[in-house]
């Protein structure tokens, strides 16, 4: 008996219940102008004479030809007769034990609206037609391919963004971090129904992080590197992301569409930042990513926030197996969850997502029991899942770890992490508000065992401390921070941001003399930097150093028109009086 024969029996009692066993019954499914003749009888169970062309092919079209095609990150393409049918095996082995297409959800969690799954029918047709010694069929009845367009698996983009030249990846054994900066073609506001992104040579991006700037520090440091970004793991301060989408790419994820009422704003001016993870190489190549970008006319309906449940602090023990990592938040309000992003490297074995809601047992809404790291994707639920308020949230995350050494967190590919994105949905933006100020705790936790992270193997590193001292001055410890800041200004006296957040920690101190000076030392470094021209006016008017404070003020609104702070303090200075 044929390899092909033998799955389609193994199979074909459990296929039974679903495709029929009388001849009545598979009249009604079979697809038009097939005749009653079009009919088999194994011995085991009746099954029509499926063939390539009628069959095979609408299914494969569908579920499989978007991704094995030219310009796709795939080695072969299925598009034919002749491609499919010397690969008909391979093909088999994949859907009957659902490895393709790459979907790695249970299909008991969801339903998920982006689920790439074959339906038990449409696995049928491919062991039928295996089993039937793989017929072609009339050539004249296969259908067209889909319209692809340019590669881009949505069509036709709106905008496409690629990067205006190559950054060369020059040979390493080392991860690469590189912000690419790639300014946008806008010429008016817009909303965002979709994004894909396209790496150009596969096997070289690791990931990729997408975030905007509209205040041109990441469009500076570019041309100060004389290239088209700049090197590093830290973007400057103004830098972001959409509330209401997961801007980002890994090895199979499929183009991201904007959930339902959430569509999020590109503005004019703005310059699209590619954060890119390169894996080692051994030969030099040219990176040349591109974003495709499709819009709506619809504004959006609803406010999206983002919640991020990570660990920087585990360690996996060497030889461990079911090695678990969970962390879990509290939703304040009632709220929609619209999708999850999981993340992690190559020891990861398995994740669980559960909900549960105040006075109820909980709820498992992703799992995903055989981890791969080559197909990461987002998981979007439809329908979207009411969240009453003190529903708990939470991840678990197992590793094995068969190597002799232990491995902890770390962005490299040889390290682990434990990361998982929820993306829900509120009426409102006091709704945001809430959910900002319940996620603060873990904001603040994380943002300083991450940068203390960068500084155990940097001490240099003096952005790292900057984000140390931000997260201590949210939770109101300006002492602490000014440790941390002290310290970067000494590593970075030239640098306006330590200088001008040394200011600041040393005004929360009733520090005033030392402040002023501090934020002088940030106006010196960067004279364009009307936040630092505020501040010190604010402490030159408290002074009553009225003509030096109205001279900052007015320095400051040259910078930025908009700043109502500066124009308060502007009138106050006029008029001799200190504003409240």
């Amino acid at each position: 008996m044929a390899w092909g024969t033998s799955v389609a029996l193994m199979v074909g009692i459990g296929i039974g219940i679903y495709r029929g066993a009388s001849k009545p019954e598979m009249k009604e499914n079979s697809p038009p102008g097939r005749s009653d003749a079009a009919l088999i009888d194994t011995g085991r169970r009746t099954m029509r004479a499926v063939t390539f062309t009628e069959d095979v092919a609408p299914v494969l079209f569908q579920q499989c030809t978007p991704c094995h095609r030219p310009g796709q990150r795939f080695p072969f393409g299925l598009a034919t007769y002749q491609d499919v049918v010397g690969k008909a095996d391979r093909i088999l082995a994949a859907v009957t034990s659902r490895r393709m297409p790459p979907w790695q959800a249970d299909p008991m969690c969801g339903p998920f609206a982006n689920a790439r799954l074959l339906t038990t029918n449409e696995i049928a047709v491919f062991t039928d037609w295996a089993a039937l010694g793989k017929p072609e069929g009339d050539p004249r009845r296969l259908p067209a391919l889909p319209d692809f367009t340019s590669g881009w698996r949505l069509g036709a983009p709106d905008l496409i963004a690629s990067a205006p030249a190559a950054f060369r990846l020059q040979p390493s054994t080392n991860d690469t971090y590189y912000n690419m900066v790639v300014p946008l073609a806008l010429d008016r506001p817009r909303y965002v129904r979709a994004v894909e992104f396209s790496p150009g040579i596969a096997g070289l991006v690791h990931h990729a992080f997408l975030r905007f700037d509209r205040s041109g520090r990441c469009r500076k440091l570019s041309a100060e590197n004389q290239g088209v970004g700049f090197a590093g793991l830290h973007l400057p301060a103004g830098a972001f992301s959409s509330d209401s989408q997961f801007l980002s790419w890994q090895p199979g994820r499929a183009p991201s569409e904007v959930p339902v009422g959430l569509a999020w704003r590109l503005q004019p001016g703005t310059d699209l930042i590619l954060q890119l993870h390169l894996s080692p190489v051994s030969q030099a190549y040219g990176v040349q990513p591109s974003v495709a970008f499709y819009f709506t006319d619809e504004p959006p309906k609803r406010h999206g926030y983002k919640v991020r449940l990570t660990s920087f602090t585990f360690t996996i023990p060497a030889g461990a197996r079911d090695f678990v990592v969970r962390e879990e938040f509290t939703t304040p309000i009632a709220s929609q969850l619209v999708a999850l992003l999981p993340h992690a490297h190559r020891l990861a074995r398995r994740v669980t997502v559960t909900t549960t809601a105040p006075g109820e047992s909980a709820r498992r809404v992703l799992e995903i029991p055989r981890w791969d790291f080559d197909w990461q994707t987002d998981y979007n639920l439809r329908p979207e899942l009411t969240l009453p308020a003190g529903t708990k949230l939470a991840v678990e995350f197992s590793y094995d770890n068969p190597s002799s050494r232990p491995v902890s967190y770390g962005p490299n590919t040889s390290d682990e992490m434990a990361e998982l994105w929820v993306l829900l949905a509120v009426d409102s933006a006091a709704g945001v508000m809430a959910l900002g100020k319940a996620e603060s705790p873990l904001v603040i936790r994380d943002t300083i065992a991450y940068n203390e992270y960068l500084l155990r193997s940097d001490p240099g590193d003096w952005r790292a401390r900057l984000q140390v001292a931000n997260a201590l001055l949210t939770r109101r410890d300006a002492s602490g921070a000014l440790v941390q800041l002290e310290r970067a200004v000494a590593t970075a006296p030239n640098e306006a941001e330590p200088h001008y957040w040394s200011g600041y920690a040393l005004r929360e101190l009733k520090r005033m003399d030392e402040a002023a000076r501090e934020f002088g030392e940030a106006v010196r470094c960067d004279p364009s930097n009307g936040a630092a021209h505020g501040s010190l006016g604010w402490i030159l008017l408290a002074q009553r150093r009225l003509e030096a404070a109205a001279a900052e003020f007015r320095r400051a609104l040259e910078i930025d028109p908009h700043d109502a702070l500066a124009r308060r303090g502007l009138a106050a200075s006029s008029s001799g009086t200190p504003a409240r």
